[in-house]
Parts: structure tokens; C-alpha cells; sequence
């Protein structure tokens, strides 16, 4: 089976170098009959990658009661992605990011309390929800654990990320959180590398630092350089602009950046090696 690996250059796949170009579809999100036509898009757009986050308030409305079908397929969807010829990078959380609703955090969890009748505190070592959080890292894993690239049938996912934008900076929660979920991960059957991506606001052991943001980019992929001198300096979220949401001022939805911004800072990532 092929192995995946990493140095200061870039990751590698049974040696031979590969540069991750990765576009962003959320499967969730999008009707299934449109995901073929979405992947091969992105495919013409020149890109080689697709990165998904899971979206754990889809498949588990209830606790223990998952739902794999429909929009929700994410197997068939990493499947889809492989028959394109696609590396795929997974972003199972649990919390995936504030363009989703609760962050992709099931809603049952702000309705239930702990042994002790307190709220259960979220994205922290607190036992209920680190409880929920492997219950749920498990049901993904038993739907595309087999679908690494590193697994016996060399499936298209070459990279997973653990959470998003933890930026609290709390080393003891951190390890309490954070390092727990990758433990997790590592134990349900993650064989491929994490990557964290909390701009430097706190380590992780056994990932790699990646960073998010659209500015100063070269100037922050030499600090992940010198910071980590055996890892790639790598963007897991570049913005191309604000999220549409409802009640927007002037009804003009999240501003854009311009094609030709873009191009000009993807060009200094190029430009540096990221």
C-alpha cells in the first residue's frame, strides 16, 4: 500500500512529490446530483485536491442515531472524488468552523447537561463532550477510514485536519482538547498526517501547524518555515471572501476578493514554495 510522508518541501506519497492544490466542496451542503459536476469543475480549474469538512450536526441530529444517506453520503462522495482522479483532504472537527451553524456541532448539545446537571462545556476536555466527540469520530471512520491512501484499496484522503481555529492559546486545555482529538483520530484509524490549523495559538502534538488566512502570506509561511523546519508550510484556509448570511447590510451578501487579488497572493505562496 502507499506511504505517505512529509518534509520541508512538501508531502510525499511513496516518494515521489506532491504539491496539494485543494478546492473546497462542502457534500453536505450541495444537492448530490450536482457533487460530479462540482468535482470536475474544480478538477478543469487546475486543481488536485478537494478538501470537505464533515459536518457532524448532518449525520448525528440525535445521540447514537447517524445518518449516512442522501446529501449526507460522505463515502460516495470520497468515492467521487477518487473516480475523478483527486487527492482529497478531510476535515472531520468536530467543531469545522463559524461558516456553519453551531460550527457543525450537533444542536443536541447545547439542550443537554452533564452528571451534575451543567451545561457541557464545548470544544474542551470536558467528558460529555469528549464522550459525543468519539462516538461521532468513530461512525466517520467506519464510513471512509478504508478510503486513505495509506489503506489497503489506496483511496483519494491524503490529508485529515484536526478541528479549526482553536486560537485560545491554553496549553492545558489544549492537551485536554486538541491532543485528546488526535489521539482519538490516530485510535478510530487516521493513518494519514493532521494537520491543525490554529495560526500558532497553540501546538499540537503529532500534527502539523498549518495556517488560515488570505493576507501576508509569504511573510507567514516563513514563520511556520522556521518554526517547523521538517514540515511544508502549508495554507489549509485561504479566504476568497465574507460568508453571504441573512440580513446583510445593503442585501450585497459577504464582500469578494477580486480575481486579481487572488492571483497575486496565490502567486506569493507559489512564489516562496507553500
Amino acid at each position: 500500500m502507499p506511504e505517505v510522508s512529509f518534509d520541508d518541501r512538501s508531502f510525499l506519497v511513496d516518494g515521489r512529490r506532491i504539491w496539494l492544490v485543494s478546492g473546497t466542496i462542502h457534500y453536505a451542503r450541495t444537492p448530490r446530483g450536482l457533487w460530479r459536476s462540482r468535482v470536475r469543475a474544480a478538477k478543469q480549474a487546475g486543481l488536485n485536491c478537494i478538501e470537505t469538512c464533515v459536518l457532524w450536526n448532518a449525520h448525528e441530529r440525535e445521540p447514537g442515531t447517524f445518518d449516512f444517506t442522501g446529501d449526507n453520503d460522505l463515502r460516495a462522495f470520497v468515492q467521487l472524488i477518487a473516480d475523478e482522479g483527486l487527492y482529497c483532504v478531510l476535515r472531520p472537527g468536530p467543531f469545522v468552523g463559524d461558516a456553519f451553524d453551531f460550527g457543525g456541532l450537533p444542536a443536541y448539545l447545547s439542550s443537554n447537561d452533564d452528571d451534575s446537571g451543567q451545561p457541557i462545556r464545548l470544544r474542551e476536555g470536558h467528558p460529555p463532550f469528549m464522550e459525543a466527540s468519539d462516538r461521532y469520530l468513530r461512525a466517520v471512520f467506519e464510513q471512509v477510514g478504508d478510503l486513505q491512501i495509506n489503506a489497503p484499496e489506496a483511496g483519494p484522503i491524503v490529508l485529515m485536519q484536526v478541528e479549526h481555529q482553536w486560537n485560545c492559546g491554553n496549553p492545558e486545555q489544549g492537551q485536554a482538547y486538541l491532543e485528546r482529538l488526535t489521539s482519538m483520530m490516530r485510535q478510530h484509524g487516521c493513518t494519514v498526517p493532521i494537520v491543525n490549523c490554529n495560526n500558532l495559538w497553540q501546538a499540537v502534538d503529532g500534527t502539523i501547524d498549518a495556517w488560515s488566512g488570505s493576507s501576508d502570506l509569504p511573510a507567514m509561511m516563513r514563520q511556520l518555515a522556521h518554526i517547523q523546519p521538517k514540515a511544508p508550510a502549508m495554507v489549509m484556509a485561504l479566504g476568497t471572501g465574507g460568508y453571504d448570511c441573512w440580513a446583510s447590510q445593503g442585501g450585497q451578501g459577504g464582500q469578494q476578493v477580486s480575481a486579481a487579488t487572488l492571483a497575486y497572493r496565490l502567486a506569493g505562496l507559489i512564489g516562496i514554495g507553500a
